[in-house]
Parts: C-alpha cells; sequence; structure tokens
C-alpha cells in the first residue's frame, strides 16, 4: 500500500524520506525563515487551538503595532480588509463593520454586565448587572430613525437643560427655576396637578365637576394685580367681578351689574328682596354693615 506522505521529515532520525504520493510530514517542530511565506492551499486546517503573531522568545512589544490579519482584496482588487492591533490606543482596529446574527449578543465585563444585540424583533443595549447604564455626552440626542429628535440634553457646565419634542417642537423643557411648558397639560378625570410638600392645593376634574381645592391647613387665595373676573366658561358673560381700588360687582344672567360695592356700601340694579319682601329698590343706595361670628 502507497504511503500517505510523499515526503517525510523526521528530525530525531534526521532522515528526509520520499514517496510517489500523499502528504508532507513533519515530525517534530518545524522552524520557518525569511521575510514571507506562502502557503498555496485552498483550506488551511490548523490543529494547535493557539496561533501566536508577533511571536518572540523575548520581549517583541516594539514590534507589535500593525500586527493582526489582512484579507487580500476582500472588497476589491485595491481595498483590503484587515483586523490589526493599535499599540498606540491598546486595542484592535477593524477597518471594516461586524454583523451579528439575531440574539448573538456583544458582551463587556467580568459577568457580562453590558450586553448588546438584536433578539430578531428589538434591538436592545441591556445593563445586566448591579450597576446602573451610564450614557456621557457633552450633548446628547434621543432620534428617530430619520433623524428627528425625541429628547435633547444640552451641558450647562454642571448638567444641562433637557427637552422633550413633539413632532419636532420643544413642548417641555427644564430651567434653572423649574420647567418651561409650550403648550397644553392634559389630565385624565380625577387626575390632579397638586402643589405643596403636604399635597395642599389640588386642582382637578372629577368627572363632573372642575374643582380647585385647598386641602391644607391654610387658605386659598385667588389674587389679581388689577383685579379679578369670575366668568361663563367662553368669557362672554361676568358671573362676579372684584376690581382694585373699585368695588365689588355682581352680575345676572344677562351679564348686567345687579349689585357692587361703594364706600358707603352697596348699590342695587333692580329690586333687593328678603322673604319676598321688598328692601331696596332700584337705583337706590342703602348702607348695611355684615357681621360674621
Amino acid at each position: 500500500m502507497a504511503n500517505r506522505y510523499p515526503l517525510i521529515v523526521d528530525s530525531s532520525t534526521q532522515q528526509i524520506k520520499e514517496f510517489p504520493s500523499g502528504d508532507t510530514l513533519v515530525i517534530d517542530n518545524l522552524q520557518v525563515t525569511g521575510t514571507t511565506t506562502t502557503l498555496e492551499t485552498a483550506t488551511l486546517n490548523v490543529e494547535d487551538k493557539n496561533i501566536t503573531v508577533n511571536y518572540s522568545t523575548g520581549d517583541s512589544s516594539a514590534t507589535a503595532d500593525g500586527s493582526g490579519l489582512t484579507f487580500q482584496d476582500a472588497v476589491d482588487a485595491s481595498n483590503d480588509a484587515t483586523i490589526l492591533w493599535n499599540a498606540t490606543n491598546d486595542e484592535f482596529d477593524f477597518s471594516h463593520g461586524i454583523t451579528l446574527p439575531d440574539s448573538q449578543k456583544i458582551t463587556f465585563g467580568a459577568g457580562s454586565d453590558l450586553q448588546i444585540y438584536h433578539d430578531g424583533s428589538n434591538s436592545r443595549i441591556q445593563e445586566a448587572g448591579t450597576g446602573s447604564l451610564l450614557v456621557r455626552g457633552t450633548n446628547l440626542q434621543l432620534q428617530d430613525s430619520d433623524g428627528y429628535d425625541y429628547i435633547t440634553c444640552t451641558d450647562g457646565g454642571n448638567g444641562g437643560t433637557v427637552a422633550l419634542k413633539h413632532l419636532g417642537t420643544t413642548v417641555l423643557s427644564t430651567t434653572s427655576t423649574g420647567i418651561d411648558v409650550t403648550g397644553n397639560a392634559t389630565f385624565d378625570d380625577s387626575g390632579k396637578a397638586i402643589f405643596g410638600a403636604g399635597s395642599d392645593l389640588e386642582i382637578y376634574h372629577d368627572g363632573s365637576d372642575s374643582i380647585i381645592n385647598e386641602a391644607g391647613t391654610g387658605v386659598l387665595k385667588i389674587r389679581g394685580s388689577a383685579g379679578i373676573y369670575i366668568q361663563k366658561y367662553d368669557g362672554t358673560e361676568n358671573l362676579a367681578s372684584f376690581l382694585h381700588d373699585d368695588g365689588v360687582y355682581l352680575y345676572d344672567g344677562a351679564n348686567n351689574i345687579r349689585l357692587q360695592t361703594t364706600s358707603t356700601g352697596v348699590t342695587v340694579t333692580g329690586a333687593l328682596l328678603e322673604d319676598s319682601n321688598r328692601v331696596a329698590t332700584n337705583g337706590r343706595a342703602i348702607a348695611f354693615s355684615l357681621i360674621f361670628g
């Protein structure tokens, strides 16, 4: 039977044997010296599980920069693809991108804490450890696939300003004193706008009525520099007005003043009735005192 190897190099016996066909067998270690070694084969099988590049019996760190793999003509006849060691930055440089199949992860950390992957439906950046996921930048923007902003964070030195967008328009932004809102803030029925450390002031709609509620231990104060009007919902009719340095006015359903305060009492337009008895008539003023006990 023909020998498998046409050439056997046996360093232990210092013999070279030739046979008519088969592979070359090197018994013991093989060392090739020279500038370039070329293997002309379609497939190279390496039984060893480790390949060392830039090997030396001494310190070879000075020549490590640029070592790695080159895939000749990977892009075209003029462009190779490479994975090379960058000694200056202590990192590998890839000349081209990396594609992973669905659910295959790039993981970081001794406990695989940070994971980046696509699960077949959604893309995920996951902090799977015990720490927090920190995203840092001078300015940050969360955008849709077309580059339109959802959220922007602008650095102001120690943190900065956060803006929420709606269809490209800022609707809420943080300021040094709180927030600025552009447009409306909408609450569901019984959803409350609450103010005060003890939730003292509540403004809400309970499904039937609109309520301004002072639920704390203080009083509810309504202030206006020139005056205060209580009106019909569409602003077409006054119910009552309280005017600075003027007086208090009460109106009827036709928006006519029926009672107003004066420096001496009140003026009634029409009739003031008590238990169907006429107390004052149209245009005649009466003076009175109200005592609350």
